[in-house]
């Protein structure tokens, strides 16, 4: 070989060593990345707090959620009941603005744009679908300069269709809101003022970072004359997050149908190495809460994650004497650069020798999908196995379906074996999860944690005519400072009325008749914490429904049916939330419903505990 070669060699082999140094503490910025130096699991000690997604479709914050029988955009006058008026017509009561409110021109509008959005919503769905195969087709022929878009059969169709949508919303002309509350500009922005809004588009984000920030407003408060109910200010506070400060990994995959598509850095951008190193690292370690995606796919569902579990064990041979033998991989590392001024790619750091572990991680983050007054059920880490922890019934029991669950398994590559206090998380490592439904509910899409809020000084998402300061530091403040609960000594009532037997349901969901059992309390109580004791003896579980009606008609599922599968017998205590603020004297009414056949049992006894 002469010299010359020997030198390019050298040289080569100097350049590969010092990228793989450059590469393999990429992970650091995740969080710490030697292995043991993670906790195995977690939970954050703040309420992570439930909530409202605030749907677009049902006008976001300017949805009255507890005004059965009011008609949407009419005022109510001032010597009516204004207790269930939306959380967005109460701040401006509040501020003063009832004057400004244009209703009726509110109303118009709002009738005439469902007209044209029986249209124009299906037309902007089908244009929608177009985007992504138009970029890709400008993805494929990047560079040639005799390709047109829109002289393809899609390109063609896509601005027909924008001409058609344009047609269609002349119809409006004339037609217009002067926007100068924060009512008005919720239903005109974020409700039904706009065209093309999906179901699942909604203040999910901003719920789930205040949710990781803020205290959980728990009473409702009564200023300047105004009832604020618990949701309501949970409402406010949520479009107050609506633009807030983050640290961010990784991006939306807006297509997924194809193996090709699930190959893209789109799709695989939260890798197994970040998902492990930030759970651990930021609950774990720092007890921090922050928000996943909860779908890999084209929607987004912003969840404030609460805990997570993992077991990990070595796929790599152990001799009997200890020694552990690495396994030849090719490590890749998924590299995003300067985020904003680099494309990500894939870099392959070529093969390594890594001691490869299989994690197999639980998490549980809190739901938006509950009532919106709904105040969180008390999260008992303490009390948790691994088992119960990950299993679907014991926590959705406990919690009220304040919970929600998902396994993740994956493989991660470590530089030393895992019993090395310096073992390091190498590259990406490999997901495990295989295909799950429609491939959307694997891992995250990505990970952020909210840093902080203010007012924007302009904004493009969140509600101009709201002041967070106002929100926080006055009516959530004002809120806490009123409801110091005293320490008030429970009352214990127990059913009197059982024994009943549970009659059993039909094959193909076909419900047993229901029984109920009645326990009257006869004290003058204001409900602030109330848990519920059940003993039923049955032979299949899943099979049952039960439920609790308060005095004042309130119904809240305490087990729903499906839960539990095959297992024996409901013995739990149950912590519910759903009636706090009640008053307590009246008929508390448990119903059970067997809703399947062959399994049969009784009601034993229950108790409520109140206080």
């Amino acid at each position: 070989m002469r010299m010359t070669s020997i030198i390019s060699a050298l040289v080569v082999a100097l350049i590969s060593a010092n990228a793989l140094a450059a590469y393999e503490d990429y992970n650091k910025r995740y969080g710490e990345y030697r292995f043991n130096s993670l906790p195995e699991k977690g939970a954050v000690s703040k309420i992570v707090w439930v909530g409202q997604w605030w749907s677009y479709k049902s006008d976001g914050i300017a949805n009255r959620f507890n005004g059965s029988g009011m008609v949407d955009y009419v005022p109510v006058p001032a010597d009516g009941d204004r207790t269930n008026l939306s959380p967005a017509e109460k701040y401006d009561l509040y501020q003063e603005r009832e004057e400004k409110m244009g209703y009726e021109e509110l109303k118009i509008f709002i009738e005439k744009s469902k007209d044209v959005a029986m249209f124009v919503d299906d037309w902007i769905e089908e244009r929608r679908d177009l985007i992504y195969t138009i970029n890709r087709m400008i993805e494929e022929h990047k560079g040639e300069a005799d390709f047109k878009w829109a002289e393809t059969d899609e390109g063609k169709k896509y601005n027909e269709l924008k001409e058609k949508i344009d047609e269609k919303k002349k119809e409006l002309d004339g037609l217009s809101v002067d926007i100068d509350t924060a009512y008005e500009w919720e239903v005109m922005n974020h409700g039904n003022g706009q065209f093309g809004v999906q179901y699942w588009w909604g203040h999910c984000n901003a719920w789930a970072g205040a949710a990781c920030v803020e205290p959980e407003p728990t009473k409702e408060v009564e200023l300047n004359g105004i009832i604020f109910h618990v949701g309501d200010v949970k409402g406010l506070l949520t479009e107050a997050w609506m633009e807030c400060s983050s640290s961010f990994f990784g991006s939306r995959s807006e297509a997924h149908k194809n193996e090709e598509d699930r190959k893209g850095i789109d799709y695989n951008d939260v890798t197994p190495a970040a998902f492990h190193i930030f759970f651990a690292d930021q609950i774990g370690n720092r007890d921090k809460a922050f928000v996943i995606d909860e779908f890999t796919g084209q929607e987004v569902w912003n969840q404030p994650v609460k805990a997570y579990w993992s077991k990990c064990e070595p796929q790599y041979e152990v001799a009997e004497d200890g020694t552990a033998s690495p396994e030849k991989v090719d490590v890749a590392l998924t590299y995003y650069g300067g985020w904003a001024s680099q494309e990500p790619e894939v870099k392959k750091l070529g093969e390594q020798d890594v001691y490869p572990v299989l994690c197999s991680t639980t998490i549980h983050w809190m739901s938006d999908g509950v009532a919106h007054d709904a105040v969180t059920a008390e999260y008992r880490f303490d009390q948790m196995t691994h088992d119960n922890f990950s299993n679907g019934y014991w926590v959705k029991s406990n919690h009220q379906d304040h919970v929600a669950i998902r396994t993740l398994s994956y493989v991660l590559w470590l530089d030393k074996p895992m019993t090395d206090d310096a073992a390091r998380i190498l590259g990406d490592g490999e997901w495990n999860h295989g295909a799950t439904w429609d491939y959307a509910h694997a891992h995250p899409d990505f990970m952020w944690q909210p840093t902080g809020n203010v007012n924007q000084s302009s904004r493009d998402y969140e509600n101009p005519y709201l002041d967070y300061d106002i929100i926080a530091n006055d009516i959530l403040a004002k809120m806490l400072a009123e409801h110091e609960d005293p320490e008030v000594a429970p009352g214990e009532y127990t059913s009197e009325d059982t024994p009943i037997d549970i009659p059993d349901g039909g094959p193909g969901n076909v419900m047993g008749q229901a029984i109920t059992s009645v326990i009257t309390i006869a004290d003058e109580l204001a409900i602030h914490e109330l848990t519920v004791v059940v003993d039923i003896t049955h032979t299949y579980i899943g099979d049952l429904q039960v439920t609790l009606t308060s005095p004042g008609g309130k119904e809240a599922i305490l087990k729903k049916f499906g839960l539990g599968g095959g297992d024996d017998d409901v013995k739990e205590t149950y912590d519910v939330k759903d009636f706090n603020a009640e008053a307590a004297k009246g008929d508390w009414t448990l119903k059970v419903t067997d809703q399947w056949g062959e399994d049969t049992g009784s009601l034993n006894s229950w108790i409520i505990r109140a206080k």
